[in-house]
């Protein structure tokens, strides 16, 4: 990964398949792309496997509903 702990932002819409693993992989790499205090922001319609799992290495995880779609939002301590 170029520049680890360089970036702001990361925005996905990862796919439904894998039982989450691609979702899973792009978190965490995600996590190591980020700077202390970046953000990311998945667009889902199903927002349960990412409720439950970014509260373990990310913090202020929110969840918000718009237009049928769940943003989550969680920001790298």
């Amino acid at each position: 990964m170029p520049d680890p702990g360089g970036y702001d932002l990361a925005v996905a819409s990862p796919p439904y398949y894998s039982v989450f693993r691609i979702a899973e992989m792009f978190v965490e790499a995600a996590r190591m792309a980020m700077a202390p205090g970046g953000t990311v922001l998945v667009v889902t319609k199903q927002p349960s496997w990412y409720v439950e799992h970014l509260p373990e290495t990310w913090s202020d995880v929110a969840q918000e509903l718009v237009k049928g779609y769940h943003l989550i939002e969680a920001v790298r301590a």
